[in-house]
């Protein structure tokens, strides 16, 4: 077992059985992995401002959400997933800014890769380049609303391809 696993299993671990509420956040955001039966890290994420308990629901919720992510599909198939912990990894002081949240989330996401964690995570939680990330946020700057729009049209294919198998669909 790496010291890093040996660290993060000390930690508090959250229950992932709650109602249907939401909690006050006493934190100003937190990294947490999400870890299955078998003892091995499947996601890192990062939240400002869901309580954990919330966060770990808003992942099992979002199991038919038709986005293609690889840890709601994994979730899906698993039959113990209903077992899966999120922990919380690192929390943030008060006045910690969405980037050095992420920051944080990708020092974990490194990490745990290193110790051989199957993370189900495909991206980095901050691109590697700054000269990519200054690019990417020109872009998006001047194209408002592509994203979202093309994440719609991405869900609907990815709909339509699980209703209707063998079918093809149009871009």
């Amino acid at each position: 077992m790496s010291a890093f696993t040996a660290h993060v299993t000390t930690r508090e671990k959250h229950t992932v059985y709650v109602k249907n509420r939401r909690q006050t956040m006493t934190e100003h955001g937190y990294v947490y992995g999400i870890l299955n039966t078998q003892g091995h890290f499947v996601y890192t994420g990062s939240s400002l401002v869901l309580a954990p308990n919330d966060r770990m629901c808003k992942h099992r919720w979002a199991g038919d959400d038709g986005t293609g992510s690889p840890l709601h599909r994994a979730m899906q198939a698993a039959a113990d997933s209903d077992r899966w912990q999120l922990i919380v990894l690192e929390t943030m002081p008060e006045g910690t800014s969405r980037q050095q949240l992420r920051n944080r989330e990708q020092v974990h996401i490194t990490q745990l890769r290193t110790a051989g964690h199957p993370l189900l995570n495909h991206n980095n939680a901050v691109c590697q380049s700054e000269q990519v990330r200054l690019s990417q946020q020109a872009w998006r700057t001047a194209h408002p609303g592509y994203m979202a729009e093309a994440g719609r049209r991405y869900r609907a294919r990815q709909r339509a391809l699980r209703e209707t198998p063998g079918a093809v669909v149009a871009e």
